[in-house]
């Protein structure tokens, strides 16, 4: 049970990384619309005003039917759904590295490996033995994914690996 939790976790976060607030939640609710601070659900008499609550997203893998939402004044806005397994497991029951590099490549996975610790782009370029052109490249991808972060630091440009990219390698999906 506690893998699925993680995998339904993984899943979420990748959808908030890659589409933003508004595609998770019509994704949780067919037919909803986020504008702004407002959450306007389907059927619902209301709207839900967020205003900087928070939200919180507890998936249930014994529900079903839709979601069961909890709007109290002055609390996070609790949202509980029917969940489904999260990614699917591999055919021979491993997760991990070659899957996800399947997806997104080896040299992009093996540079996500990498960023356990901050590195540079040179420092990149020589671990991965290709060139600095090549390791800019990939980082712009993955900086676009949301699964790693890069500052300049003098001369040299940091990289570092976001809590979603190390919740990818640890999937492995």
């Amino acid at each position: 049970m506690q893998d699925l939790h993680h995998a339904e976790f993984v899943r979420r976060a990748v959808q908030l990384a890659q589409g933003g607030a508004g595609s998770l939640l019509a994704d949780l609710v067919p037919g909803a619309r986020l504008h702004g601070p407002v959450w306007t659900l389907p059927g619902m008499p209301r709207d839900v005003h967020l205003r900087g609550r928070g939200l919180l997203l507890l998936p249930s893998f014994h529900a079903a039917g839709g979601p069961l939402l909890s709007d109290l004044p002055d609390r996070p806005v609790v949202v509980t759904y029917p969940a489904g397994p999260g990614f699917p497991p591999q055919p021979d029951g491993s997760a991990g590295p070659p899957a996800l590099a399947k997806v997104i490549g080896n040299t992009r996975t093996e540079l996500l490996h990498l960023l356990a610790e901050e590195r540079t782009t040179t420092g990149l370029a020589r671990r991965l033995r290709v060139s600095a052109a090549t390791v800019s490249a990939h980082t712009v991808a993955l900086r676009g994914a949301g699964l790693i972060t890069t500052e300049r630091a003098g001369k040299a440009v940091l990289h570092r690996r976001t809590a979603v990219g190390t919740l990818l390698l640890r999937q492995g999906a």
